[in-house]
């Protein structure tokens, strides 16, 4: 999976016109709104967004020791 580094735009816990940097997760799927829908579905639940068509996951909400459960989610929800 690419990793990709953007600028978060307009987050909420930080003054307007400011950026916080993030690594973001970009995952070529073939449906990335139904992938997204299920992802948010789960258990625990999994937000990601949809930009060019990719599915990005935004790993500064990846607590460390949560990747294990990352990972488990979206094997359930790419490799049914």
């Amino acid at each position: 999976m690419p990793l990709l580094c953007r600028p978060r735009l307009q987050p909420c816990a930080t003054p307007p016109g400011e950026n916080l940097p993030t690594r973001l997760v970009a995952v070529h799927v073939a449906a990335p709104n139904e992938a997204a829908r299920r992802l948010r579905l789960g258990s625990p639940p999994v937000i990601a967004r949809i930009e060019n068509d990719l599915l990005l996951l935004d790993l500064r909400t990846v607590l460390p020791g949560e990747e294990e459960v990352l990972r488990q989610a979206l094997q359930a929800v790419l490799c049914p």
